[in-house]
């Protein structure tokens, strides 16, 4: 309060929440910003809704994909959405999760495929979590996040990212 009053009144208070917000976001280690690149109007939330605990089919590649699939598993408009690399899309309607960790952003029309030649990041560089949900080879929604100077394979925050990509890729 003493700080908002050398700043002019209550408005002081919230330029320092301003200013705190921006440098905690500049000096933080967490994950950035996940940024949906697109979402196609084939996209509808109520295909998730639709059936009650729905797994889908997972993709990955970066890390294994038990670990990916355990930190994506969240509660999402009432259904809980999990995923399994077991599955095959075939049997699902062609609709499966698309992960891809590495050391640069991907490009939004690769977001369905697996195969990419995405370098897996070093200790101390960034990493790009890129992921789709896909039907067949057509991405229904698309995301990228980073995670700045990871600590290795086993950094904590990786699961955090995962589950932002995953509420970003199923928007409501």
């Amino acid at each position: 309060m003493i700080a908002a009053k050398a700043l002019g009144g209550a408005g002081g208070g919230v330029l320092l929440l301003v200013i705190g917000t921006l440098m905690f976001g500049f000096f933080s280690r967490g994950p950035s910003v996940m940024e949906l690149h697109q979402t196609n109007p084939a996209y509808d939330f109520s295909i998730v809704r639709s059936a009650e605990n729905w797994t889908l089919p997972l993709q990955v590649r970066g890390l294994p994909a038990a670990e990916i699939a355990a930190a994506m598993a969240i509660q999402r408009g009432g259904v809980a959405l999990r995923f399994d690399p077991t599955l095959d899309p075939k049997d699902y309607g062609g609709h499966r999760v698309v992960v891809r960790l590495s050391s640069k952003r991907g490009r939004v029309q690769d977001a369905c495929l697996i195969d990419v030649d995405d370098p897996p990041p070093a200790d101390g560089a960034d990493l790009f979590a890129n992921g789709a949900l896909c039907r067949g080879e057509t991405s229904l929604t698309a995301a990228v996040g980073k995670l700045r100077a990871i600590e290795g394979a086993a950094d904590p925050r990786i699961p955090d990212l995962l589950r932002q990509l995953t509420i970003a890729l199923f928007p409501k």
